[in-house]
């Protein structure tokens, strides 16, 4: 126990280095490197390993800010966040280096298992691998949507993705492989960590088949491969569907839902000091759209004295700057619906949506769902989409995407000190810039 307690502390130290440490510098791995099948477990369970970044929800059309509000924020950063003129020079580096940090551990995981023998333990074996292959996806997925352009199969090859570091050697040499390289690997490795996992961890902070087969879908939905999206949806739907019934909980609670509930099939947070309930507040016209029986409006948001709303409906189980930014059965349901649109079966897109919604509702009150067509469905879809995962992280790489196609298209608008600011679609804002401490010290192109 001593022993396992003195590695895991050198690893802690280890991340907790500084950017330039991480990007310059070798670890002595003799010291840092676990060999034990529960060593390699307890670091795969590490909390740091489950975060996801936050930031770009800020920057979406969910939320607003009051001028008071806006002028209350702590950094350049934050406000340039919110009015879309992100720098390389105000950027923070900590959101590179703990996406990174989990490569690196499951870079370690990944070399360990296969530079030692566990002839009695290949079922652990097999599980740790597809942990690590699992997190490390994630992160690159989590890093791509972030700081390079949507997937598009006529500029993939030549746009910058981000450097897929396969290797614990921190010494590699950097250099940012292409977007379409990026998606073959996190596919690739996501596709093997399904064949690797069991099918239902035993608590939903580990990666198994359900959330693996998940953030396949969503990984798929996002390259615009619907066909891929929509089998790796129903796989993980077919190991595991359960929904919460809103009709269950109260609205009047602070914090409506508790932490690892039963819909979440992946946990995990992202800090947004931006989002703050004290200070962020939920776009008018999106609240506008969620009706009276809609459960969510009551559960999801809490209408303040001056008639704006602030967000309460975190699947984290507090109400603060911490976001639930991790994977459910509904956002999975949600990918499914998708693809049946885009694939022209609206009958399914629609069946999808009120398995959905059905829980949502006040029980005996939904109204049947129609389409005239597959573009009609699609667009009852994304709205719900939106609806559904408010501030999840989800909406402003869902905006990237969508931008692509120019009947999905929009422009954002946003008034912040007094001056009016525009975001077009598939505006180079969409790209986030890459901190130019990382670019100095890693030797990286910039966006």
């Amino acid at each position: 126990m001593l022993k396992k307690s003195i590695i895991l502390s050198c690893i802690a130290l280890m991340f907790l280095s500084s950017c330039k440490d991480f990007l310059e510098v070798k670890p002595d791995q003799s010291l840092v490197v676990p060999s034990k099948l529960n060593d390699l477990q307890a670091l795969l369970d590490s909390q740091f390993i489950n975060t996801n970044p936050g930031i770009a929800e800020g920057a979406s059309d969910n939320v607003f800010l009051l001028p008071s509000d806006y002028n209350a924020l702590n950094s350049d950063r934050e406000r340039n966040v919110y009015r879309w003129q992100n720098t390389a020079e105000d950027g923070d580096a900590g959101i590179w280096q703990r996406c990174y940090n989990t490569v690196l551990s499951a870079n370690i995981v990944l070399e360990t298992l296969a530079t030692n023998d566990y002839p009695t333990n290949k079922d652990l074996v097999n599980e740790l691998r597809g942990q690590a292959l699992f997190h490390r996806s994630n992160q690159f997925f989590n890093l791509l949507l972030l700081f390079s352009k949507a997937y598009d199969p006529n500029t993939a090859k030549t746009d910058l993705g981000i450097p897929l570091r396969l290797k614990s050697d921190v010494q590699q040499v950097n250099r940012r492989n292409t977007v379409e390289e990026c998606y073959e690997r996190i596919l690739s490795d996501l596709k093997e960590a399904t064949t690797l996992l069991s099918p239902k961890a035993l608590v939903a902070s580990r990666p198994d088949q359900v959330n693996a087969f998940a953030l396949l879908s969503k990984v798929a939905l996002f390259k615009g491969d619907y066909l891929a999206a929509q089998k790796s949806a129903t796989s993980s739907l077919a190991i595991y569907q359960e929904l919460i019934n809103y009709n269950t909980l109260d609205a009047s609670s602070t914090a409506p839902f508790t932490q690892l509930n039963s819909e979440t099939i992946f946990y995990a947070t992202g800090v947004a000091q931006l989002l703050v309930p004290s200070r962020s507040r939920v776009d008018a016209d999106l609240f506008s759209q969620y009706a009276n029986n809609d459960l969510r409006k009551t559960l999801f948001f809490a209408t303040l004295a001056n008639g704006t709303q602030q967000f309460k409906g975190s699947y984290n189980g507090q109400n603060n700057a911490i976001l639930f930014t991790g994977l459910t059965t509904a956002e999975v349901l949600l990918n499914r619906a998708e693809t049946w649109a885009k694939l022209g079966n609206k009958d399914k897109a629609l069946s999808d949506l009120t398995t959905l919604l059905a829980k949502r509702w006040k029980t005996g009150t939904l109204p049947t769902l129609k389409a005239a067509d597959a573009a009609t469905a699609l667009k009852l879809v994304l709205q719900e989409r939106r609806k559904e995962l408010i501030y999840r992280g989800v909406r402003w790489y869902d905006l990237k995407r969508l931008n692509k196609d120019p009947d999905l298209a929009i422009t954002l608008r946003r008034v912040a000190d007094g001056q009016s600011y525009e975001l077009a679609p598939n505006a180079a804002a969409y790209v986030f810039p890459i901190t130019q401490e990382v670019i100095l010290r890693g030797g990286l192109v910039q966006n």
